[in-house]
């Protein structure tokens, strides 16, 4: 199970990239930003399932990017930092799988310990790429598919433009304001979706 979630994510995104630049392998038709700690939220989960419906995909991949998979996860626990979730799971089962928190350390939950985390499904026509660092999360869509009139999403959830992205990550560093090459490159890469 494992390798094929690592065969779609890989599929989908430059799992050595980083934030600002491109993680999508494909120009998105559709982009979208929003903050991290959404991912971290029960209701995060509708977002999922309304985007790979909207994709026909029955399941949906997680994969933790950061800590490594293999390396961290496990090594450490004997488990991977990865999971294959049907797309018609309740919300609840959605946080028991990203709380669930391993024997020896609590505190290494993917809620509290994925840096980077990453959602797909078997299409491939969408991703969904969340770093914890940089406090945002940015999703794109690959195909002509819809996943809402114009582009709505249920959960309350706001679909945020780069700027709103260059903002989001403005906490983050000391000063509160997004460095300049850092909102430059997130612009070059996102801003023509």
């Amino acid at each position: 199970m494992y390798d094929s979630i690592v065969k779609a994510a890989n599929s989908v995104f430059d799992l050595d990239a980083r934030l600002p630049a491109r993680v999508f392998r494909h120009k998105a038709r559709r982009i979208g930003f929003f903050e991290f700690d959404d991912v971290l939220d029960a209701a995060f989960w509708s977002t999922i399932q309304t985007i790979a419906r909207g994709h026909e995909d029955e399941e949906v991949f997680l994969l933790v990017v950061e800590p490594d998979p293999v390396v961290y996860f496990r090594q450490h626990f004997h488990y991977y930092g990865a999971a294959q979730l049907p797309v018609d799971i309740v919300p609840e089962v959605y946080m028991e799988t990203i709380s669930a928190e391993p024997l020896e350390s609590p505190a290494d939950a993917l809620l509290y310990n994925g840096q980077i985390m990453t959602f797909t499904g078997p299409s491939g026509g969408f991703g969904i790429w969340c770093e914890r660092e940089l406090e945002v999360g940015v999703i794109g869509l690959f195909d002509g598919r819809e996943t809402g009139t114009p582009f709505e999403l249920p959960s309350g959830m706001i679909w945020r433009s780069v700027e709103d992205a260059i903002q989001l990550m403005a906490p983050t560093f000391r000063d509160r304001k997004t460095p300049e090459e850092l909102a430059l490159s997130l612009r070059t890469h996102y801003q023509s979706a």
